[in-house]
């Protein structure tokens, strides 16, 4: 299945590549990206560039949690506290090459001119272990807003098998409340679909026990978050001054293009589950009476 190790996981080889794919009706270049995206995070990790302050966020956080979900195109990073790097210091950690794989980052642009991030567009990779895919490209998002809780350090899964190691490599990512936050907000205020099947996975992985969700954490992390949100962006959260704002916004039945959520993409085998209906019930039923504190936590493991 692996060509081998020359890097940081064992590099699958062409049929094996090619059976995931058509086993999990994967395009065939969406696995090989998310493979580099893949390396890039465990190269940060053996750099030490991520650590508690530092951390994988967004929809690859959630990896660790057990998410089928392909992001496609992004690779999320959070950083907090005061020793902030410069993005000369980001271009050199996400640089890296072994004898498999060449990732290169381009340059770099801010959010916003309040210095809350950088953007890394296009990071290219030329994917030597396969004939599948010539060189490529994804998008390394930077954010310098700050964390409400220190990250958490957990096992890296993948949905699917190529035998990339012999066991899940640790890494550091953001807590779940503070995804949950930032999935909400992604939601109520911007209307991405993403965020919306996010929350659904969440919101089904702590009925059957695999999370641990507080309703008291999460209103709290919210309010932190919306509170920073606002202050950079107060235009686009005018209308969204209180946390019970932003719930009520979630508490709607959700206005989602049956085209935009069908573009998500989700191996075979799991993609049933994920149909916008189911994600709606989940949401509506556990989620919001958890952030309203009709319910206190979630199910014991």
């Amino acid at each position: 299945m692996a060509c081998g190790r020359s890097g940081v996981i064992d590099y699958p080889n062409d049929a094996a590549i090619e059976g995931e794919a058509q086993r999990h009706a994967l395009p065939i270049d969406v696995l090989v990206r998310d493979l580099a995206r893949i390396v890039e995070v465990l190269n940060l990790t053996e750099r030490g560039f991520l650590h508690k302050k530092s951390v994988l966020a967004g929809s690859m956080a959630l990896r660790t949690a057990g998410s089928p979900r392909f992001t496609v195109y992004d690779a999320d990073f959070s950083i907090g506290g005061d020793d902030q790097p410069r993005p000369d210091e980001i271009r050199s950690a996400l640089s890296y090459a072994d004898d498999d794989i060449e990732i290169k980052p381009g340059g770099e642009k801010p959010f916003d001119d309040r210095g809350s991030g950088w953007i890394f567009e296009p990071v290219t990779f030329d994917p030597i272990f396969t004939d599948f895919v010539s060189t490529d490209q994804f998008k390394a998002d930077i954010s310098l807003r700050g964390l409400v809780e220190d990250g958490v350090e957990a096992p890296l899964k993948v949905p699917y098998d190529l035998g990339l190691w012999d066991e899940p490599p640790v890494v550091w990512v953001m807590s779940i409340h503070e995804v949950i936050a930032e999935k909400t907000l992604g939601w109520c205020v911007h209307g991405l679909a993403k965020h919306y099947a996010d929350l659904g996975y969440i919101t089904g992985a702590s009925l059957a026990g695999h999370i641990t969700l507080e309703s008291s954490r999460l209103r709290e992390v919210l309010d932190a978050k919306l509170q920073t949100m606002s202050r950079l962006q107060p235009k686009r959260y005018a209308n969204f001054p209180t946390i019970e704002d932003v719930i009520g916004k979630l508490k709607e039945f959700p206005a989602i293009d049956q085209n935009q959520w069908n573009g998500l993409i989700y191996p075979k085998t799991t993609a049933g589950t994920y149909e916008l209906e189911n994600v709606r019930k989940l949401i509506h039923g556990w989620l919001v009476p958890l952030f309203e504190g009709k319910v206190q936590r979630s199910p014991n493991p």
